[in-house]
C-alpha cells in the first residue's frame, strides 16, 4: 500500500522520510499533520505530558508508602482511652498513634523541692483522647506540693497529621485538679511550627495557651487557641508542644494538687497535599483513557 492511496490528500506526500516509511507507519500518521515528523513530535509531547502525571503519582505514592512505614512501630491508642502507656514506654517505642495522629519526640524534664512531688517519664501515664469530634492526649500522674513546696515538668512532643491533612487549632484542659490555701496549679503552652529545641532560629510560636486554679473564683481551666502566624490563620502538616506543669503551695498549710489534663488538636484537609494528589490521579486516568483508545476499547 502506497502513501497516495492510504491517505490520497496527505499533504506530506513530499516528505522523503515520510514517503520511504508510509508502507510501515501508516497506521501511526495523524491527519493534518504537515510530515510524518511532526506526528512524531506531537506523540512525543503527549508522552512526556503523560510521564509527567505518572512521575506525579509515584512520588506521591512513596510519600504516602514512607510515611507509613515511618509508623509502623509505634504505639497506638484508640480515642476512648482504653489504651495507656507510660511517656517512657512512648519515647522508647518512638511515638504514640491515635487515629490520624502520630505523637513523637517526647522529652519529660521534672524537678520538686521540699513538700512536692513531680513525676518522671515513666510515672506519667498517656492515653488517646477524644472531644468535641477533636482528637488529642490524656495525661495522669501525680503533681503535688504543700507547705510552701514546688513542683515543675516540662513535656514536649511533635504532632504529624497524616497525609493530605492538616492541624489547624488545639485545646487544653485539666480535668482533675485541687488546691486548699494559697495553692495554685497552672499549665502553659506553647505550640511551634518547627522544632524550638534543635532549630530555634526557625521556629516561630503559632499558639500559646494557659490554664490555671486556684482557691475561690481564680481559675480557667480550659483554653483554645488556633494556629495562626503575623496575624493570618495557618494550617500545618506538624507541629511541636512544649508544656510547662506548675504545681505551687503558698506557704504553710496550703496544699495544690493536679492528675490530669488533656488537650486536642484540630484537623483538616490540606489543599495543597490534594491537589497533588489530584494531579497524580489526573495522570493515571490519562494514561488509562489513552490505552483504551490505543486498544480501540
Amino acid at each position: 500500500m502506497s502513501a497516495s492511496t492510504s491517505n490520497p490528500s496527505a499533504p506530506w506526500t513530499g516528505c522523503p522520510l515520510a514517503a520511504a516509511k508510509a508502507s510501515s507507519r501508516a497506521a501511526r500518521y495523524t491527519p493534518g499533520c504537515t510530515c510524518f515528523l511532526d506526528c512524531r513530535c506531537k506523540r512525543a509531547a503527549r508522552i512526556t505530558r503523560r510521564n509527567r502525571y505518572l512521575a506525579v503519582g509515584a512520588a506521591v505514592t512513596v510519600a504516602l508508602v514512607a510515611c507509613l512505614a515511618a509508623q509502623a512501630d509505634v504505639l497506638v491508642a484508640g480515642p476512648d482511652g482504653s489504651d495507656v502507656y507510660a511517656v517512657q514506654d512512648v519515647i522508647d517505642a518512638g511515638g504514640l498513634r491515635v487515629g490520624n495522629l502520630t505523637f513523637s519526640e517526647f522529652r519529660v524534664v521534672s524537678s520538686a523541692g521540699d513538700g512536692a512531688w513531680a513525676p518522671s517519664a515513666a510515672e506519667i501515664m498517656v492515653s488517646g483522647a477524644l472531644a468535641d469530634g477533636k482528637l488529642g492526649l490524656s495525661f495522669n500522674a501525680s503533681w503535688a506540693a504543700e507547705d510552701g513546696g514546688r513542683a515543675d515538668t516540662t513535656l514536649t512532643f511533635k504532632v504529624a497529621a497524616d497525609t493530605p491533612r492538616a492541624l489547624t487549632d488545639h485545646a487544653l484542659w485539666t480535668t482533675a485538679h485541687g488546691t486548699i490555701g494559697d495553692g495554685l496549679v497552672m499549665v502553659t503552652e506553647n505550640v511551634y511550627d518547627a522544632d524550638p529545641l534543635h532549630q530555634p532560629a526557625q521556629a516561630d510560636a503559632v499558639a500559646n495557651a494557659a490554664v490555671f486554679y486556684a482557691s475561690g473564683d481564680d481559675q480557667q481551666t480550659y483554653d483554645y487557641q488556633e494556629f495562626s502566624l503575623a496575624g493570618q490563620p495557618v494550617a500545618l502538616p506538624e507541629v511541636w508542644v512544649v508544656k510547662d506543669i506548675h504545681v505551687l503551695s503558698g506557704g504553710d498549710g496550703s496544699r495544690a494538687a493536679l492528675s490530669e489534663l488533656r488537650q486536642s488538636f484540630g484537623d483538616v484537609p490540606e489543599p495543597a497535599t490534594i491537589a497533588f494528589l489530584a494531579l497524580g490521579a489526573a495522570g493515571v486516568l490519562a494514561r488509562k483513557r489513552r490505552a483504551r483508545i490505543t486498544t480501540g476499547a
